[in-house]
């Protein structure tokens, strides 16, 4: 059978060739070698394949499909992390504030202490040029972005991917803001994504101006100092609302380096960074272009050290004792202290402080010449009304010697404690009529060495008074006398009365604690003859008046006092210490005072310290001078000054009336008088043993708190400067027999006729008139009472 072919397809109107109607006949084609050995249903369908590249590239619908779904995805994750991101509580270092130490105005600045120097300033308070600055120079969308920079995040991320972390952006002010207040300071996605959320929703919450406040005090300026306030102190020295354009231009330009960019450290750097921020400021408009020319050069700045040594000088001493109180009386320790941002206000007067220092600055107050380096002095004064320390002088400067003369370092007392004891005979109904035996040396039964042998108690230059009364025996510092008293009082009374006038220091209770062999502090003494001047009223020394902290009051000092001594032992008392001022040891230097005072001069065992402790009604000061060894042993005090020997009538009582003369010279401080005596008690006769020159003395073994203190007597104050240089033949006190009332020649006690034995104090014989007449009980010796008995102390 023949095989059929395939009828030809029809001819198109258009094919054929040119001249000829026919065409030859066509066949189907062949295979191609593109679909060569494919199934024949393949061949015809669809068009051809991409090649290359674009076969592999997926199609626009992908793309887009895609970006929509990472678009959801991180609008639902920026909304997770919007939900789950709170704005944390700032870091502990970003609170961080200066304690302030302020003088009793409560504005004149004493010092700071600060682990971090900070001092926030309210938005109101922040210098508009530190402002205009800060966005010139770190932000200038500061004003219109919500706190992040989309652009800046961008960089960031990809400086962080790449390992560029120099490619800069990403933190607005708001996000450095953060950084610095409420985040670590890392190098991380996790933080700054966290950054840039909180940034975001504290731009919501927060102005712009209390944004920018903010930061501009949380940033580190260099210098120790953190924020704007101290920034000002520290590179220009003033404040910040003093602050000009080019101060804050230059300040805002070392931020990111600014202990590099220091202009003492790099000046190049820092004038680099002062023109761009100057710059930045003009094209932001802050700043017109004239102002910006006329001011090429960066402005100068202070010395770095500046204003840095705060504890330079007298008033460091005050400065770390104010820190120690205050640590004390609010519990913190010195960490919590000095990021607490507290205010202290001290009870020191600046102009009674710069008293003190220039008193003691002062030669003619303190002499220089020939005093060995060695030799140090305290002085400490108090405000009876309150207790208030006006003012310290601890020493010449605390950067060279720490130890302050006032309430670290002790001496021994010497006859400032005679008052005391003076005070607890006057409790015991003990006059100041009585009279004493006030012969030199004596013997007492407790007055013994260390292996029980007996010990003279001998007064200055072994002098015989005679039989004198109680004033005349603190005038002149009798230390028989004292002793004498100390012993019918009982040493535990003076003891006692130490404790309740403030002296904190062991005082043992031996017969020589009379005789100031403890070691006390000067602050302690300050504040026992500050009882004195309030009349018996204890009130605790103190030199911390408050402690706040943002207007809450954290500490206040309780003023109130408690009387522990009854006001007519007090009068009485002081009028025997007044006696000391006007006719006694310190009465050369203290006259110059003009005004009524009363106190008593020491002068401890070997001339190791001197003091007067003396108060006005207004004022209580101590001075001392002492000489410590390298090993802290109390050494001898060597003379200077032209002054034979140092005692407690010749340089303490030269401070002390310069300091008083310069304190009281204010219209406030009138002149006032003590309260009128009391005449407390009655004058006896009794006679009672109490010593004897030539008695032997009791085996029993007494310690003693200070070396030798039984070898010399502890009052060695000058003969030159006693009330009278022959006191046994004072007016009055002539031997005679005794008939006049005081002590006759043959040693009896010449109390004259019985009668007279429980005579009533007549006050304004005993106070008024010095040397009266005499009457039938014997006739006044030179500042002695009218007549009158004595107990025989033979």
């Amino acid at each position: 059978m023949a095989r059929r072919t395939a009828p030809a397809p029809p001819r198109s109107r258009s094919s054929g060739t040119s001249g000829s109607g026919s065409s030859a006949p066509r066949t189907a084609p062949g295979p191609s070698a593109r679909t060569s050995g494919r199934p024949a249903g393949r061949a015809g369908g669809r068009p051809p394949g991409r090649r290359g590249l674009r076969r592999w590239l997926p199609s626009w619908k992908l793309v887009t499909g895609l970006v929509a779904l990472l678009v959801a995805f991180g609008i639902g994750l920026a909304a997770i992390a919007y939900a789950a991101v709170e704005i944390p509580a700032p870091k502990a270092e970003a609170q961080a504030r200066a304690t302030t130490v302020y003088f009793a105005d409560g504005t004149t600045e004493l010092g700071t202490f600060a682990e971090v120097n900070r001092e926030p300033l309210d938005p109101a308070e922040m210098p508009q040029v530190m402002k205009d600055a800060a966005v010139a120079a770190e932000d200038r969308s500061f004003y219109e972005n919500r706190g992040v920079s989309l652009t800046g995040l961008g960089r960031a991320a990809w400086g962080v991917v790449t390992g560029q972390p120099n490619l800069g952006g990403g933190s607005t002010i708001t996000q450095q803001f953060v950084k610095n207040v409420y985040l670590s300071s890392d190098r991380s996605y996790a933080r700054k994504a966290r950054e840039a959320v909180i940034a975001y929703k504290l731009d919501q919450r927060r102005t712009k101006d209390e944004i920018l406040t903010g930061y501009l005090n949380t940033i580190y300026f260099g210098r120790g100092a953190w924020g704007v306030a101290t920034a000002a102190q520290a590179y220009f020295g003033v404040d910040a609302a003093q602050l000009t354009p080019q101060q804050a231009a230059l300040l805002m330009g070392i931020v990111p380096s600014p202990s590099n960019w220091d202009p003492r450290e790099d000046p190049e750097r820092a004038q680099e960074r002062y023109e761009y921020v100057l710059a930045s400021m003009v094209e932001m408009g802050h700043l017109d272009d004239a102002t910006a020319s006329a001011s090429p050069q960066m402005p100068e700045t202070v010395d770095p050290s500046q204003g840095q040594e705060q504890f330079a000088g007298p008033n460091g001493h005050v400065l770390q004792a104010a820190k120690d109180e205050a640590m004390a009386r609010t519990g913190l320790d010195e960490d919590a202290l000095a990021t607490s941002g507290l205010s202290i206000v001290t009870t020191i007067d600046p102009r009674l402080q710069q008293a003190a220092i220039d008193t003691m600055a002062d030669p003619a107050a303190y002499p220089t010449r020939n005093r060995p380096e060695s030799v140090q002095a305290g002085l400490v004064s108090i405000d009876p009304t309150t207790g208030g320390v006006v003012a310290m002088y601890g020493g010449a400067d605390y950067l060279t010697r720490s130890r302050n003369s006032v309430t670290q370092d002790s001496a021994q007392a010497g006859s400032t404690f005679k008052p005391l004891t003076l005070v607890a005979a006057l409790e015991e109904d003990i006059s100041l009529r009585e009279r004493y035996d006030g012969s030199s040396p004596q013997y007492f039964d407790d007055y013994v060495d260390e292996a029980g042998d007996p010990v003279p108690v001998r007064n200055f230059g072994d002098d015989d008074y005679g039989r004198i009364d109680l004033l005349e025996a603190t005038e002149n510092s009798v230390n028989t006398v004292y002793v004498a008293l100390n012993e019918d009082v009982g040493p535990a009374a003076t003891v006692d009365v130490a404790q309740r006038l403030g002296i904190e220091s062991e005082v043992p209770e031996v017969l020589s604690n009379v005789l100031g062999t403890a070691t006390v502090r000067p602050i302690e003494m300050a504040e026992a003859y500050a009882t004195f001047a309030a009349q018996g009223v204890h009130r605790d020394a103190h030199l911390v008046a408050s402690v706040t902290q943002e207007d809450q009051v954290v500490y206040q000092a309780d003023t109130a006092g408690e009387q522990v001594i009854r006001q007519e032992v007090v009068a009485d008392a002081t009028a025997a210490m007044q006696r000391v001022m006007t006719d006694g040891s310190a009465a050369r230097g203290a006259r110059a005072l003009d005004r009524p005072s009363a106190g008593k001069t020491g002068t401890s065992q070997s001339n190791r310290a001197a003091w007067l402790s003396a108060f006005t009604p207004q004022l209580a000061t101590t001075v001392v001078l002492y000489n410590p060894g390298p090993d802290g042993e109390q050494l001898e005090l060597p003379p200077f000054g032209g002054a034979r020997q140092i005692t407690g009538g010749s340089v303490p009582t030269s401070i002390w009336t310069s300091f008083m003369v310069k304190a009281l010279d204010d219209v406030d401080a009138e002149v006032l008088d003590f309260p009128e005596p009391a005449g407390i008690g009655r004058a006896t006769s009794t006679p009672t043993r109490s010593a004897s020159p030539s008695a032997e003395a009791s085996r029993t073994p007494t310690p003693e708190a200070s070396e030798e203190p039984t070898t010399e007597p502890t009052e060695d104050e000058e003969a030159s400067e006693e009330a009278t240089a022959q006191p046994t033949t004072r007016p009055g006190d002539e031997a005679s027999g005794g008939t006049d009332g005081t002590n006759g020649a043959d040693g009896t006690d010449g109390a004259g006729d019985d009668e007279s034995a429980d005579e009533e104090i007549d006050v304004e014989a005993l106070f008024g008139t010095r040397g009266g007449g005499g009457g039938a009980g014997g006739g006044g010796g030179e500042g002695g009472p009218d007549g009158g008995q004595g107990r025989n102390r033979t």
